[in-house]
Order: C-alpha cells, then structure tokens, then sequence
C-alpha cells in the first residue's frame, strides 16, 4: 500500500504556513513527487532560506527550498515557496 502524495504535499504545506506570521502570507509554491510513502513511515519537513527581496513599502518576500524526507532520509518532496513577511522598521 502506498500513502496518497496529495496527504504529503498537504503535510508540507502545513509545515511551511506554520512558519509564517499568518497563512494567508503564502505566495506560491511549486512541489515535485520525489518518491513513495510506506505505512510505517515517519515523515520529517524542512527548509531553507534562499532569497530576501522587497515586495512592497511594508513587506518582504523570502523564498525558501523546502522538503519532506522519511526515515531513510530518503527525498520524497521537494520544491520551494515564497512568502510575503512584515518588515522591521
């Protein structure tokens, strides 16, 4: 039996909008399915930080790599997203 991909992608979508200071911060993101899911498996999410940029006069956008790896440490998504986030002053 394999685990449906959708599932995962929503487990790293859920990941990444946790990071944000609200979810509708979310910008884009673009996943690709790496590998399959097992029952039995224990996912782990991630990601970096791989560009700051000025959106507008009171937000920035950072675009991060994110992923999704099982136990392994086998690659089963990834991609990346962009978020807007609030500006210090």
């Amino acid at each position: 039996t394999v685990q449906q991909g959708p599932l995962n992608q929503a487990y790293l979508y859920r990941y990444f909008t946790s990071l944000l200071h609200a979810p509708w911060d979310l910008l884009s993101t673009k996943i690709r399915f790496a590998a399959n899911v097992f029952p039995g498996d224990y996912l782990f999410c991630g990601g970096e930080i791989k560009a700051l940029a000025p959106l507008d006069l009171q937000h920035g956008e950072v675009t991060c790599s994110i992923w999704q790896r099982n136990q392994d440490d086998e690659l089963i998504l990834t991609g990346e997203g962009r978020c807007r986030v609030p500006l210090r002053s």
